[in-house]
C-alpha cells in the first residue's frame, strides 16, 4: 500500500528501492533534493540507513528490513512531531502574533513577520485574542523553565519574557547562555534582540551592548539576515546615521524581496532626510570675537572702510539671530558701539582687541597670557559699560579653571551664571558659563551636580538654536552621568549628541565622541562593547582620511582582536605600521610604531610568545626613547606573559616590577585610568600577574605586599603582626584575581592564605544578588576558620567593598567586624575614655534648607545621651560649619540625605568627598546617618573615597556608616542604639556587633551598616 499520491514523501517501494540501488539516477536527485528539506525524510532515510548499514544484501532481506525501517520511521516522525508540537520554543513560534509583532528585532526560530506597532499594542479583537494565546503560551513557558532547568527550558523561557515586553529580565538569562557557548548563532542574536528591547523600553544604556552581541552574532554567520537587520536596527537607534545606511543595505543584498526586506527599505528611506542648518552658533562665535575684534583694530588704526565692514556685519548677524532665537548678546554689544562717545568708542575698541588676542591665546593654552588679558578686558568693557564685560569674565574663569584652581572659578562662575541670567536674552552666554561651571564640578568629583547644571547649559544652546554646542554639551553630560552610575540617562545624552553630529556632517566630533564612549567601555571592562564602537571610529576615520587617528583606533582594534581573531589583529596591526611608516616627523613616527609594535605583540602572544617578546622589547625601547615611561607598562605585561609562556619566570618577575613601576609614574595614576591603549587594563593585570606568581611560590608576605601597592599602599606582614600582639584581632585582606579568590588572614601568630577557584564575573553576581543564599556562599569563599579571635579587620578588594561582613554567617555574633582602606593605616588606639562631646549636623530636605523630620528627631535623640552638644541648623551646613564644629567634639554625627554616593546633599554646593578630605581636623569617631556612604562613588576613579573614607582622610579615626539605601525610620532606630553603646565607653566595632545582634531578626536594615577603621583596639 503506498502513501496518497498527494503526499511528496516517498512510498516503501521508492524507500526500498533507494535502499537496494535499484532507484535510477534522476528519482535518486530528486528524492535527495526533497529531503535536503523535509525533516521527517531527513529522519526516515537516517533509520534506514543505520538499520540496513551492516545488513546482507538478499534481496527479500533487504525488502523486510525497508519494511521494518518504515516501521521505525512511523513511531520516530510521530514522536518528532509530538515533540516539536510540545516544544514551548515552537509553541512561541507559532502563537505569535500575525497582525502586529511585538517585538521590533528578529528573534531567532523562525518567527514569521508581521508588521511592528509597539510592544503589546492591540488593534481590534483579533488582535487581542493573538495576544492572549501568546501571553498563555508565555506563561507556559516560563513555568516550565521553573520546573525544568535544561538549557532549551530556559531560552524558551527567555524568548518569551522578550515577546511579552519583560526583555529586561530575559537579557541576564540569554547572557549566560551565551557566555556557555560563545559560538551559538542564536544566542548571540537573540540576546541582541533582547538588549535592543530593553533599550527601547527605557535601559538606553543597553543599546551599545546590543550593537556588540549583534556583532558577535554576525561574526559567527556573516548571512545571517536575523543579525543583520537587528544591528542594522540598533545602528539605527543610535543615531549613527551612515552606519545604518550601510548595514541596512547590507541587509537588503542578503534579502532583496521578502516582507522584511520591505520594512528594511522604509528604515532606509527615513535615513535620507534633509540636513538642517547648523550656522547660528558658527556666526555668532565669529561676530562676538572675529568681527568685533577686526572692526576694533580698523577703529584703532583709523581705517574707516574696514571698521564699517565688519561692524555692519556684526549687526547684521546680531540682528538675525535676535529675531530668529532671541538670543541678544551680540546685538547689545554692536549697540553699545552704536551709541557711545567717540572717548567710549576708543575704550571698547581697546577692550575688543584685548578679548581676541587673549581668546586666540586661550585656544593655544597660553593660559597664563590668555587669564591676564581676559580680565583686563573684562575691566575695560565693565568701565565702559558695556555687556561683552560677562563673556570676558567667562572665559577668563575657565582660564583659572584650565589652571587647575578649580574652587577659584566655581565661585566665579556660580556669580557669573546669577548675572548673565538676569540678562534674559544671553542664551549662548548663559550656555557657556554653565558648560565651566559644569566642568568644575566634574573636576571636583561633583557629578550630580555637573549633571544639573550642563543640562542647563543644553536647554540653553538648544534654545539658541545652537545644536552643535549643544550635543558637545551632551557628550559632557554623559561622561558626568555615567559617573554618577546613571547609565541610560548618560546613552540617552551620547545618542542626542550622535544623532546630532551625524545631521550637522561633524564628523569630526562624532568620532571624538564614539572614541571617548569606548574607552570608558574599556574602563568599565566591556572589551565587546569597546570593540564595536571602535570598529564605528575606524569606518568614520577613514571617512576623515585622518590616518593618525586611524593609526590609534588600529592598534586598539588589533589588541581586542588579539584574544579571538589573530589573523585580524595582524592585519590591523601591520596596517598601523604601514601609516607609521609614512609619518615625516620623527618623534611622532616612533611613538606610532612603537604602539604598532606593541599590537603585534598582543596578536602573537598565545601563538609565538618568542616574537611577542622581542616585539614587546622594541616597543620599550621606543618608548624609552622618546620619555614615554608610562606608556611602558603594556610592553612590560607582554613580555613578562610572553617569559610565564616562555618558562622564565624570573625574567617574568622583573618585568611584573618594572611594569608596576611605569604604571606608578603614569600621570594619572587611577583605576580605570587609561594607561595605553587601556585594552590589557595594564593597571590591574600587572598586579594580578605578580600577585599570581607569589601564590605559585607559597609566598604569602610577598602577596600581602603587592595587594597594599594595588591599593596605593606600602605595608609589611611582619611590621602588622608586631602591631597585632597582644590585641585578639586578625586581619583579614581579600585579594579578587580573574579566575579566583584569595584570602590571606594575618594575626600575631601566623600568616594563613586560603585560595577558592571561580571567575571574577560570577563572583560579582554573588555580591549583586545580596540574598541569604549569596551571603552563604561569600562567607565560605572568604572567611577563613579563625580561632580564639575576638576582632576583625577587614581589607577588600574593590569589587568586595560593598559586602556586609556583619550579615555573613554567624560571624558578627563570634566577633566584631569592621574594614579598613589599608594595612599601613592601622594603628594601635589605647584611648579608652568614654565620649562626652557630641557634633550634630542636619542635612536639609533637596535643596531647601527644610531639615527632615526624622532626623532632626533622631540628633535630639542622640544629643540627650552626651554631656557636651553642638549642632549645626540645616540652613547654615556648608564644607566650613561642618569643619568648625567637628574638630573639638569626640564624635560627629552627620543626618540626612546624599547626592549619590559621592557628596553631602546641602542646599548651596553639596559637599564633596574632596572637600571633606581636604578638611583640616576630625574626631576620632564620625557617625554618617544617611544612605551609601561607605560606597566609593560610581565612577572607575581609583582614588575616589566613599564619604566615609574621606572623613577617615580628614583624621578621622572610625566612621560608621552604610553600604546601601537606608529609610529615615531604620536609621533613627538604629543609630540611636549604637550610641547608647558608644557613649558608655564601647569602643566602635564592639558597639556596632551589639546592635546588628539585637536587630537580627528585625528587618534586614542592619546589614546595611559597616565600620570603616584605622584602629586596633585590644580585645579581652
Amino acid at each position: 500500500m503506498t502513501r496518497p499520491t498527494q503526499s511528496p514523501c516517498p512510498d516503501d517501494e521508492t524507500l526500498a528501492a533507494w535502499v537496494d540501488g535499484r532507484l535510477p539516477e534522476h528519482e535518486r536527485a530528486a528524492l535527495i533534493e526533497h529531503a535536503s528539506t523535509c525533516e521527517t525524510c531527513i529522519v526516515m532515510l537516517d533509520v534506514a540507513n543505520m538499520t540496513l548499514r551492516d545488513e546482507p544484501r538478499g534481496g527479500w532481506q533487504r525488502w523486510m528490513l525497508a519494511v521494518a525501517a518504515l516501521v521505525v520511521l512511523a513511531v520516530t516522525s510521530l514522536l518528532v512531531f509530538r515533540a516539536r508540537q510540545t516544544d514551548p520554543l515552537h509553541q512561541l513560534v507559532n502563537n505569535a502574533p500575525r497582525s502586529a509583532r511585538t517585538v521590533e528585532a528578529r528573534l531567532s526560530g523562525g518567527f514569521a513577520y508581521a508588521p511592528y506597532r509597539g510592544s503589546m499594542r492591540a488593534n481590534g479583537a483579533a488582535a487581542d485574542t493573538e495576544q492572549m494565546k501568546l501571553m498563555g503560551t508565555a506563561a507556559e513557558a516560563l513555568e516550565r523553565a521553573e520546573r525544568n532547568s535544561s538549557e532549551d527550558a530556559e531560552r524558551a523561557a527567555a524568548v518569551a519574557l522578550v515577546l511579552i515586553g519583560r526583555a529586561e529580565e530575559a537579557v541576564p538569562r540569554l547572557t549566560a547562555i551565551a557566555n556557555r557557548h560563545p559560538n551559538d548563532l542564536t544566542a548571540w542574536n537573540d540576546l541582541a534582540a533582547a538588549q535592543y528591547s530593553a533599550a527601547l523600553a527605557g535601559r538606553t544604556s543597553l543599546y551599545p551592548e546590543a550593537l556588540a552581541s549583534a556583532n558577535r552574532a554576525r561574526r559567527i554567520d556573516a548571512l545571517s539576515r536575523e543579525a543583520l537587520f537587528n544591528r542594522a536596527l540598533i545602528l539605527e537607534r543610535m543615531a549613527l546615521r551612515d552606519e545604518a545606511r550601510a548595514a541596512w543595505q547590507r541587509y537588503l543584498q542578503i534579502d532583496p524581496a521578502s516582507s522584511w526586506a520591505t520594512e528594511a527599505r522604509e528604515h532606509l528611506a527615513r535615513l535620507h532626510a534633509v540636513l538642517p542648518n547648523y550656522e547660528e552658533e558658527r556666526a555668532r562665535a565669529y561676530a562676538e570675537v572675529e568681527y568685533l575684534g577686526r572692526w576694533a583694530t580698523a577703529f584703532l588704526h583709523g581705517d574707516e572702510q574696514e571698521l564699517t565692514r565688519w561692524l555692519t556685519t556684526a549687526r547684521e548677524i546680531g540682528a538675525a539671530l535676535e529675531q530668529k532665537t532671541g538670543e541678544s548678546l551680540l546685538r547689545d554689544a554692536v549697540q553699545s558701539i552704536d551709541t557711545a562717545d567717540s572717548a567710549r568708542r576708543r575704550q571698547i575698541a581697546t577692550a575688543h582687541e584685548l578679548y581676541r588676542t587673549a581668546r586666540i591665546a586661550f585656544s593655544r593654552h597660553m593660559l597664563d597670557d590668555a587669564d591676564r588679558d581676559l580680565r583686563r578686558a573684562a575691566d575695560a568693557f565693565a568701565s565702559a559699560n558695556d555687556p561683552m564685560a560677562l563673556a570676558a569674565r567667562s572665559y577668563a574663569a575657565g582660564a583659572t579653571l584650565a589652571r587647575n584652581d578649580v574652587g577659584k572659578a566655581r565661585g566665579e562662575l556660580r556669580a557669573l551664571a546669577a548675572e548673565v541670567d538676569a540678562r534674559n536674552g544671553y542664551l549662548s552666554l548663559a550656555a557657556q558659563v554653565r558648560w565651566e561651571l559644569g566642568r568644575a564640578l566634574m573636576f571636583d568629583g561633583d557629578w550630580n551636580g555637573a549633571a544639573l547644571v550642563l543640562r542647563e547649559a543644553e536647554q540653553r544652546f538648544r534654545r539658541a538654536g545652537e545644536h552643535v554646542n549643544e550635543a558637545t554639551i551632551g557628550a559632557m553630560l554623559a561622561e558626568a552621568l555615567i559617573a554618577a552610575g546613571r547609565p541610560d540617562e548618560a546613552w540617552s545624552a551620547e545618542i542626542r549628541a550622535f544623532e546630532t553630529f551625524s545631521l550637522a556632517n561633524r564628523n569630526d566630533l562624532l568620532d571624538a565622541t564614539i572614541s571617548n564612549a569606548a574607552t570608558t567601555a574599556l574602563r568599565a571592562g566591556r572589551a565587546e562593547t569597546a570593540r564595536a564602537l571602535i570598529a564605528i571610529d575606524e569606518s568614520l576615520q577613514r571617512g576623515l582620511g585622518n590616518e593618525l587617528l586611524l593609526a590609534d583606533t588600529l592598534v586598539r582594534k588589533s589588541m581586542l582582536d588579539a584574544q579571538s581573531d589573530t589573523p585580524a589583529a595582524i592585519r590591523a596591526s601591520e596596517e598601523a605600521t604601514s601609516i607609521a611608516m609614512r609619518i615625516p616627523d620623527a618623534s611622532l613616527r616612533a611613538r606610532h610604531l612603537a604602539d604598532a609594535d606593541l599590537a603585534h605583540a598582543a596578536a602573537l602572544l598565545e601563538h609565538d610568545p618568542k616574537r611577542a617578546g622581542e616585539l614587546a622589547s622594541h616597543a620599550l625601547d621606543l618608548y624609552a626613547s622618546a620619555g614615554m615611561v608610562a606608556l611602558q607598562a603594556e610592553p612590560y605585561l607582554i613580555r613578562a606573559r610572553s617569559a610565564l609562556r616562555l618558562g622564565d619566570t624570573e625574567a617574568a618577575q622583573r618585568d611584573l616590577d618594572a611594569g608596576i613601576a611605569a604604571v606608578e609614574q603614569h600621570p594619572m595614576r587611577v583605576a580605570g585610568a587609561v594607561i595605553g591603549t587601556g585594552v590589557l587594563d595594564a593597571g590591574n593585570a600587572l598586579f594580578d600577574e605578580a600577585i599570581h606568581l607569589d601564590l605559585e611560590r607559597n609566598d604569602a608576605a610577598a602577596v600581602f605586599t603587592h595587594f597594599e601597592h594595588r591599593k596605593g599602599f606600602v605595608s609589611d606582614a611582619a611590621d602588622l603582626r608586631r602591631r597585632l600582639r597582644g590585641t585578639n584581632t586578625a586581619v583579614l585582606a581579600l585579594i579578587v584575581l580573574p579566575r579566583e579568590v584569595v584570602s590571606i588572614a594575618i594575626t600575631e601568630r601566623d600568616v594563613q592564605t586560603a585560595r577558592h577557584a571561580i571567575e571574577r564575573t560570577e563572583l560579582a553576581r554573588l555580591v549583586d544578588r545580596d540574598d541569604d543564599a549569596s551571603s552563604a556562599q561569600l562567607y565560605a569563599l572568604l572567611i577563613p576558620k579563625l580561632d580564639g579571635i575576638r576582632s576583625l579587620i577587614i581589607i577588600p578588594d574593590e569589587l568586595l567593598e560593598r559586602v556586609p561582613f556583619g550579615a555573613l554567617g554567624d560571624l558578627v555574633e563570634r566577633m566584631a567586624v569592621a574594614i579598613a582602606p589599608s594595612a599601613s593605616a592601622l594603628q594601635l588606639d589605647r584611648d579608652t575614655h568614654p565620649p562626652s562631646r557630641i557634633a550634630e549636623v542636619g542635612l536639609p530636605s533637596g535643596q531647601s534648607t527644610a531639615p527632615l523630620p526624622e532626623a532632626e528627631l533622631e540628633l535630639s535623640e542622640i544629643g540627650a545621651l552626651y554631656r557636651n552638644v553642638r549642632r549645626i541648623d540645616s540652613q547654615n551646613v556648608t564644607a566650613k560649619t561642618v569643619e568648625d564644629i567637628a574638630w573639638s567634639a569626640d564624635v560627629l554625627h552627620i543626618a540626612g540625605h546624599t547626592e549619590g554616593d559621592e557628596a553631602l546633599a546641602v542646599s548651596g554646593d553639596a559637599i564633596s568627598w574632596r572637600t571633606i578630605a581636604a578638611m583640616n581636623a576630625m574626631p576620632p569617631i564620625v557617625v554618617l546617618s544617611a544612605c551609601n556612604t561607605l560606597r566609593r562613588p560610581r565612577d572607575a576613579d581609583r582614588r575616589a573615597l566613599s564619604l566615609a573614607g574621606a572623613f577617615v582622610a580628614a583624621g578621622a579615626r572610625e566612621v560608621i556608616g552604610t553600604l546601601a539605601p537606608i529609610g529615615d525610620a531604620d536609621a533613627r532606630t538604629l543609630f540611636f542604639a549604637l550610641h547608647e553603646e558608644l557613649a558608655r565607653g564601647i569602643a566602635p566595632a564592639e558597639a556596632l556587633r551589639r546592635v546588628q545582634i539585637a536587630q537580627r531578626g528585625h528587618g534586614r536594615a542592619w546589614r546595611r551598616l559597616a565600620l570603616l577603621t584605622t584602629s586596633i583596639h585590644r580585645v579581652e
